[in-house]
């Protein structure tokens, strides 16, 4: 085989492993990446020169901080749940392994962490890394309200590097940040609702397992209900226009 021919065949493989390790969550955990970049960008008016250099960082960490997530991810639940829950991912398919994967995951968190020190983001990236050593490290994800707690707190960490990233004065990225993750913190736990078999299997205490089936679905919709109320008021054109008003 040629050295052209193994590089095609590697690079190859190593695209489909990507998207198989990134296709479960890709909607929700990278597509936000680049349309708060962009609302940053609308926001202060950018130049389309500023947009396509601001959106081209914002995709290359948001794709590297979204992979090395998914990699930790897929390797902490590799066995016992993802057999019962994601039988597609590539560990359980026997397309890679554990300790391939924790590789790959050391690789792309080492680009990740030199792009947002290059990119002057890595206060965010930082925090990252506490809620990923939170999260799988000291087990965190295995109880149910200090997940919950990881994964807002990773949002914000996501949201304010993109609204960095986009040029915009942090002080209004966080007051559209803090809605959200609020509206987060209540509806996570939705997820867990479909996992509830593996999670028990591996030993994990998430929310709906915590509170039992009824009251868990009664939780996350009053915490729907409460945020979204909270949004209307914030948001809604003769309240906000005041607030901007002042601001000016």
């Amino acid at each position: 085989m040629s050295v052209l021919n193994w590089l095609y065949v590697t690079v190859k493989r190593e695209i489909k492993l990507s998207y198989a390790f990134m296709e479960s969550n890709f909607d929700a955990a990278f597509v936000p990446f680049p349309i708060f970049a962009t609302a940053s960008l609308l926001y202060r008016r950018s130049t389309y020169e500023e947009a396509l250099s601001s959106l081209t960082n914002t995709l290359l960490y948001g794709f590297f901080l979204y992979y090395s997530t998914e990699l930790a991810n897929n390797a902490d639940g590799g066995t016992i749940e993802d057999k019962i829950n994601k039988p597609n991912r590539p560990i359980v398919q026997s397309q890679t392994t554990v300790a391939a994967a924790k590789l790959r995951f050391y690789i792309a968190s080492a680009t990740w962490l030199l792009l947002s020190y290059i990119l002057d983001v890595y206060i965010w990236s930082l925090l990252w890394i506490a809620v990923l050593v939170s999260h799988y490290l000291l087990r965190a994800s295995r109880i149910g309200p200090a997940k919950d707690l990881c994964i807002v707190l990773g949002v914000t960490s996501q949201l304010m590097a993109c609204w960095k990233l986009g040029g915009s004065d942090m002080r209004e990225g966080w007051r559209w940040v803090k809605l959200i993750i609020l509206w987060i913190f209540f509806t996570v736990p939705i997820q867990d609702f479909r996992d509830v078999p593996g999670d028990l299997a591996a030993g994990r205490r998430t929310t709906p397992i915590l509170l039992g089936d009824f009251p868990a679905r009664i939780y996350t919709s009053m915490g729907l209900v409460t945020t979204e109320v909270r949004f209307h008021h914030v948001y809604s054109p003769p309240y906000y226009q005041l607030n901007a008003e002042r601001r000016s």
